[in-house]
């Protein structure tokens, strides 16, 4: 499953930029503009991150279920990846998240959802923007 999430990084082409000094604040607590929640805390390595992704977003499946969620942080860039699949479900979908941490509390991100397409068994995808807040 590791391959999967760094060749479909690789794919999407997400890179990471450096513009400053400042860091996303860990471990925290964040939510979108669609009510999705993440909660991140330090990961194994340096610049990493792992934690725990609620989808809350009207319209797509898996709902009110936590995901892991494991990232990489540089200065002000961020990208993080939740495989849709644990214990309870699995949604048969992949997200990648890019972006810039704006300060200490708002993360502006570009997503890319890969998924199998119930009717035709065929991986699709569709492309969106996030902005998060941090939860005080």
């Amino acid at each position: 499953m590791l391959r999967f999430m760094s060749a479909f990084l690789l794919v999407v082409g997400l890179s990471l930029s450096s513009a400053s000094a400042q860091t996303l604040p860990l471990p925290s607590v964040w939510k979108n503009a669609r009510g999705s929640e993440m909660r991140i805390w330090p990961g194994p390595t340096a610049g990493s991150f792992r934690g725990v992704y609620t989808n809350n977003a009207a319209g797509f499946d898996c709902q009110g279920i936590p995901f892991d969620l494991v990232g990489e942080t540089s200065a002000t860039a961020v990208r993080f990846v939740v495989v849709w699949k644990n214990a309870m479900k699995s949604c048969n979908s992949i997200t990648a998240w890019v972006g810039s941490l704006i300060g200490n509390d708002i993360l502006r991100t570009g997503w890319e959802l890969a998924y199998v397409d119930r009717n035709t068994g065929l991986m699709k995808t569709l492309r969106g923007s996030d902005v998060f807040r941090r939860v005080p």
